[in-house]
């Protein structure tokens, strides 16, 4: 019962003021809706975003949260872009006090019938939802205080509509909650010290948020360090959501970059293109906190080696995949290398490494330039005729 109501207050104190974490997924959320917009439009049908697990809408200091931050941006984008198909953003809490206070903070937004809210907890609603938007392009954030809610076969009645209309999502998972749920371990205990809380543990909770017990084998591996274990439990998890979608990322995101993350943003999508997007939104993100933590009162970055951007380790995976798939285009290139490497590279990168590789005529493309080709064109090792 302490567990619980502990869990409650740490619920309600996070909406005290916005953290720096919640920034970041703030940023990465508000930063995805524009192109995705702009996008999806070209499908001509109506578009949804689903927020699940929305909150009140604002925090206590005044901050926004998701919701007005989703209702202002796509006012915003609408009328830039000239889109004229239906947009509506569908909006769930199970809170009373939290419906409440994100009713009254999106009332302009409901008024003009861009935003509908629900008093309901999302796992009872997904049927309905996915019911009524079965002709939409969807977008599903969904962002709850810890991991219940987001149990599996929840997700997979949202997954399996992949087939029908497109789909994506983006998804909190926090990886701290799955501890507390798969034994309440710290992430630092020795593996004998692991082992006897995962035994002692109902582990109920853990296994259907996370689609099984797949993980026991990873959290009580004694050759995996806590960081390796946490990526490990990550990627296993990820695995899962790639039997639907054809490309899964993910971004940690954290207090301290020594830390375990407070949780991992999770995408998943059908098309390259929204990969190639949220490859440049997370890294964008991910450099800025690594900038900001280890150049904050110096004039040089000082981030360790290991924590900086090595492009001639991209360089030469390039190369070496010319060599290997040659003739390949630019986009062919972003294609095989961007799913090894999210988030380690922007675009920018690799439009640098393919334009050096060029000049120092290690290959060759078939407009005969060396700078501002197109991702359409072809690139070889051998002369173009």
């Amino acid at each position: 019962m302490s567990n619980k109501i502990n869990t409650e207050k740490e619920k309600e104190d996070f909406f005290d003021r916005k953290k720096p974490w919640s920034k970041i997924k703030d940023n990465i959320l508000t930063k995805y809706i524009e192109p995705y917009l702009n996008k999806i439009k070209e499908l001509k049908r109506p578009i949804v975003i689903v927020d699940g697990f929305a909150g009140p809408g604002k925090f206590n200091d005044g901050s926004e949260g998701s919701p007005l931050i989703i209702c202002r941006r796509i006012n915003e984008e609408k009328e830039r872009l000239k889109i004229n198909i239906p947009i509506i953003v569908i909006f769930i809490d199970k809170k009373k006090r939290h419906y409440t206070a994100l009713k009254n903070n999106l009332q302009e937004y409901i008024d003009k019938e861009t935003a509908f809210v629900f008093h309901e907890d999302f796992g009872n609603l997904i049927e309905e939802i996915i019911e009524i938007v079965k002709d939409s392009s969807v977008l599903f954030y969904l962002d709850p205080f810890g991991i219940r809610g987001i149990e599996f076969d929840k997700l997979q009645k949202i997954f399996e509509r992949v087939n029908i209309a497109s789909t994506e999502v983006l998804i909190n998972f926090n990886y701290i909650s799955f501890v507390r749920q798969a034994g309440n371990w710290n992430v630092d205990d020795s593996i004998e010290e692991i082992k006897k809380k995962v035994r002692m543990a109902k582990l109920d909770n853990a296994k259907n948020v996370m689609g099984g017990d797949y993980w026991l084998d990873i959290v009580e591996n004694p050759l995996l360090s806590p960081p390796e274990r946490e990526l490990a439990v990550v990627e296993a998890y990820k695995e899962k959501y790639k039997i639907y979608f054809r490309y899964v990322c993910s971004c940690p995101v954290k207090e301290k970059d020594a830390n375990v993350a407070k949780y991992h943003l999770i995408f998943a999508s059908r098309h390259f293109d929204a990969l190639d997007l949220m490859n440049d939104i997370m890294h964008a993100e991910f450099e800025n906190f690594l900038m900001h933590e280890y150049r904050e009162g110096f004039l040089f970055d000082t981030r360790p080696e290991d924590k900086k951007k090595d492009l001639a380790k991209l360089e030469k995976m390039i190369y070496e995949l010319v060599v290997k798939e040659k003739p390949i285009t630019r986009l062919e290139i972003r294609k095989a290398l961007i799913p090894l490497n999210f988030m380690k590279y922007a675009r920018k990168d690799y439009r640098v490494c393919i334009e050096n590789l060029l000049i120092s005529k290690k290959f060759y493309s078939s407009s005969g330039k060396t700078s501002r080709i197109n991702d359409e064109t072809s690139l070889s090792t051998e002369k173009f005729n």
